[in-house]
């Protein structure tokens, strides 16, 4: 089979590990066929292919898993694009996905949109029909009537209810379920600080999907929503901010203990309103003008978890509230300025823990023998500053490159997307 041999980079292999100069890379099969230092590349492989990565950083291909690929960064957050037809809807949720990949994402966790488009866009990809990045997506949110986001969701208000949501998302074949556990800011009919649903109502959910073999994630901004989620065993949380009745951010250090102890992953899903200085009030509601003075508390949050050893998966929340779909590495870098993250521990949160996170490390997340080559290349040495990630990349998904310096390597072909890539989830 022909190898592609990536000679020469510093690598950077998302297991949280140091960079490693002089290293070289081999794919096989759309797989990683062997890693190791140049001087030891083995001689009895056949090299099809050569790139040099001399000056260059060799990274995991980013894993941006809280998304909203039917949303829209330039227009508020409760856009809802009903005036749009669903074939438009698809092109965009594609333009947007293809966004992300030009900045290293090579795959997305869309975390409820309208209808199921973005799952005809992920089957697309997968077929090889169209160039972007995995998809793996919850196509509509579960929400309690008039709650959170119930425009992108289905609406579901007691257990019987949640049974049904979740048993019709499964059906459709959804990755994962995303439920919507308080109320939120872009929802001003909802509550933040309140939970949406109870103990046995979270059970329901993580019970139903886990028959599917899926996981359940949840959308948590208040201390009670929190509580509930983790007393009911749920699989990764978004946000967790800590709201309380009054508004305000109290770090509760106990049920961080909890989620520490339980190996709960957080998904930061945190979106540019929380980490910009930039004149963005025309694109927020009352309540996230009212927030945005609780800025430098949610930065605590984040510190208090890292320094108690909470597992934080970066994340965008991209298409909500000027958070544009290639916005990941500029969240890395305000990670590494503002909570003190090294620069493999914010390599990893995008890599390999967000993999572990989504459940899908058994073949993404890390360069190691035997997984997948999604591979993101870039220009100068990622381990001194990750300024490089803003430049034009070249990223791999399944070892075919589908950018180049910054561009889209051509039209889709589907016997050029990899067998075992289509199957992935």
């Amino acid at each position: 089979m022909p190898t592609l041999a990536i000679r020469n980079v510093m690598l950077l292999d998302g297991t949280g590990d140091t960079a490693r100069a002089g290293s070289s890379v081999h794919v096989t099969d759309g797989r990683i066929g062997w890693v190791g230092d140049a001087s030891a590349e083995p001689q009895d492989v056949t090299v099809d292919r050569v790139i040099d990565g001399t000056g260059r950083t060799l990274l995991p291909g980013f894993i941006d898993s809280h998304v909203h690929l039917c949303a829209d960064p330039e227009r508020p957050g409760r856009y809802d694009p009903l005036r749009v037809s669903t074939e438009r809807l698809a092109m965009e949720v594609l333009s947007h996905a293809q966004d992300a990949l030009r900045a290293g994402v090579t795959t997305l966790a869309d975390c409820g949109g309208r209808d199921y488009v973005t799952l005809d866009v992920r089957d697309a990809i997968l077929a090889g029909s169209v160039l972007g990045p995995r998809i793996m997506t919850t196509g509509l949110g579960i929400s309690i009537t008039g709650g959170h986001f119930h425009w992108y969701s289905i609406e579901a208000d007691d257990v019987a209810e949640l049974r049904k949501a979740t048993r019709t998302l499964v059906k459709r074949g959804v990755d994962f379920i995303k439920l919507f556990g308080t109320g939120g800011g872009s929802t001003m009919g909802s509550n933040p600080a309140l939970a949406q649903y109870t103990v046995e109502e979270f059970r329901t959910v993580i019970e139903e999907a886990e028959r599917g073999g899926i996981r359940v994630t949840t959308h948590v901004h208040g201390t009670p929503g929190i509580r509930n989620a983790v007393e009911a065993g749920i699989h990764r949380l978004e946000h967790v901010q800590f709201f309380d009745a009054e508004g305000d951010i109290r770090f509760d250090a106990e049920l961080a203990r909890q989620i520490l102890d339980a190996g709960i992953p957080i998904s930061l899903g945190m979106a540019k309103r929380w980490r910009t200085e930039q004149a963005i009030e025309g694109f927020l509601t009352p309540r996230q003008l009212q927030q945005r003075d609780l800025r430098d508390k949610r930065i605590q949050v984040l510190r208090n978890f890292r320094e108690a050893g909470v597992k934080l998966v970066a994340s965008t929340d991209a298409g909500m509230t000027m958070t544009p779909f290639d916005d990941l590495p500029y969240l890395m870098s305000f990670l590494t300025s503002e909570i003190s993250m090294t620069i493999p521990e914010v390599v990893h949160s995008v890599t390999g823990r967000a993999a572990t996170a989504l459940g899908i490390d058994a073949d993404h997340g890390t360069i190691e023998v035997g997984k997948l080559a999604d591979l993101v290349l870039a220009d100068g040495d990622v381990s001194a500053g990750l300024d490089p990630l803003f430049g034009e990349l070249d990223v791999f998904r399944a070892g075919r490159r589908l950018v180049h310096r910054g561009r889209l390597t051509g039209p889709a072909t589907r016997h050029a997307t990899n067998a075992t890539d289509r199957e992935a989830p």
